[in-house]
């Protein structure tokens, strides 16, 4: 009789070891994907995701060439005259003009930092990568020096030059503007290279002139 009761003893402590240890798991499944995000928070990234993905980014930075990620059509007008010692004012001109340019980085310049689950892309300056003025119309006063082809395209190349430079200045409207295009390009780029909207990482962007 005592050994029957020492056997149910057993026995009943070994079903509620297991139902214990089930619901142990059961209560663990049920808690993972919120374990998960609390050690994801909490502890550094172990699996160095953001340096294996930066690399991904890095080598798929030496495939590209150049990325393009503004494109400027501007109208604009110039006025240009030329002076005789004797006879004063000998030719003026007024040139309207549209200026097209195709603004953006190259991207063998980039420069990639990673920590923990952030990655930092350090962008050079923005350059023109194409541009173009096209003369619209042309207001002359030029009786006894007439505007020659060399000199019209001289005054055009001087003025390309000049809007070249504005797009390209720091601290205006449209510099402000194409900054914004260009982090917005290559983010969408980076997106379509590593998906990091899926693994849970920040990507963020500095200039290399300010790091």
């Amino acid at each position: 009789m005592k050994a029957f009761k020492a056997f149910c003893r057993q026995l009943l402590k070994t079903i509620a070891s297991i139902v214990a240890l089930a619901l142990a798991i059961a209560l663990s499944i049920a808690l993972m994907p919120h374990l998960s995000k609390w050690i994801d928070a909490v502890l550094p990234d172990k699996e160095g995701t953001a340096i294996t993905e930066s690399m991904v980014i890095s080598r798929y930075m030496k495939e590209s060439e150049r990325l393009e990620t503004s494109r400027i059509v501007d109208e604009g007008a110039f006025e240009s005259s030329l002076e005789a010692r004797v006879l004063g004012t000998v030719q003026r001109v007024t040139v309207s003009y549209e200026y097209r340019a195709s603004l953006g980085i190259d991207l063998a310049k980039v420069g990639i930092k990673a920590s923990g689950k952030s990655i930092t892309l350090s962008l050079p300056d923005v350059e023109v990568l194409a541009d173009s003025i096209t003369p619209l119309g042309i207001e002359r006063h030029d009786f006894l020096y007439p505007l020659s082809d060399e000199r019209l395209q001289t005054l055009l190349e001087d003025e390309k030059l000049k809007c070249r430079a504005h797009y390209l200045e720091e601290n205006n409207i449209e510099s402000e503007q194409v900054w914004a295009n260009t982090t917005q390009a290559l983010e969408n780029l980076v997106e379509n290279w590593i998906a990091i909207s899926e693994k849970d990482l920040e990507v963020h962007f500095e200039k290399a002139s300010d790091s």
